[in-house]
């Protein structure tokens, strides 16, 4: 489980949203030679929130209110603490896809026979023309940065074009599965839209990656298998087979 900590810079930004999900591209970072790092997308199963700006203790929230001018691309060492808890709406989903291709739909990618660390010092210009993209599908909203308060459904407006997302901390993924509420809609998936996924693996990995925030809580774990076990009754096959992709 990756989680943010304090001050954590964002991870991407939002480049198409509707009101159950959006994709965001992540934020290129140029490596110590130069050419850009191609980044990695935030794990599969992992909660991301958007707004709030970077995570930050609940004094720090209170004491420092959000400028004007508050830039989150800042390194950390200059990053101001977020708004104050009510101030606006924090947006949390569930990464459940991710790709890395051409920055230009048509020009895809094609192969040169070479490794990367070759093809870095022959033909650094090529990274420059990628970009890494993660999808989300949009799970619950608060009003509130620390995670608390958490709504567990969908916000009343999908998210702003260019809104900063970061990955949720370890704090707010237990505020997060305090309730399992939307592992109904998950389960569901998104085939009724343009876009599916797979829907018992994104349940596992959302289970796996919450388990480890909660300290590898037995509790935890019997309580979201009494969740999954409710929301299906009648196919036991189903129900054993995310049940083993969690605890394996």
């Amino acid at each position: 489980m990756i989680s943010s900590p304090e001050f954590a810079p964002p991870i991407g930004e939002v480049i198409a949203a509707n009101t159950s999900q959006f994709t965001a591209q992540c934020i290129d970072v140029p490596g110590s030679d130069g050419v850009s790092d191609l980044p990695d997308p935030p794990p599969f199963g992992v909660f991301v929130r958007i707004g709030g700006g970077p995570a930050a203790s609940p004094s720090e929230r209170d004491a420092i209110p959000l400028p004007a001018d508050f830039d989150p691309f800042e390194s950390p060492s200059t990053a101001i603490a977020p708004i104050s808890s009510g101030d606006a709406l924090v947006l949390y989903g569930v990464v459940f896809h991710a790709e890395i291709g051409s920055l230009e739909a048509g020009r895809p990618l094609t192969a040169f026979g070479l490794d990367e660390e070759s093809l870095r010092r022959e033909q650094p210009q090529i990274f420059e023309l990628l970009a890494t993209r993660f999808s989300a599908v949009l799970v619950a909203h608060a009003t509130n940065t620390d995670g608390s308060g958490i709504r567990p459904h969908l916000p009343p407006h999908p998210p702003r074009p260019h809104a900063r997302v970061y990955i949720a901390t370890e704090s707010e993924t237990r505020h997060l599965t305090e309730r399992l509420d939307y592992l109904r809609p998950l389960l569901l998936g998104l085939n009724g839209g343009a876009t599916s996924y797979p829907a018992d693996e994104l349940v596992a990995a959302l289970l796996r990656n919450a388990w480890r925030a909660h300290n590898g809580d037995d509790a935890f774990l019997l309580r979201a298998g009494r969740e999954l076990a409710s929301l299906l009754p009648t196919d036991y096959d189903r129900l054993r087979s995310i049940v083993n992709r969690v605890i394996r």
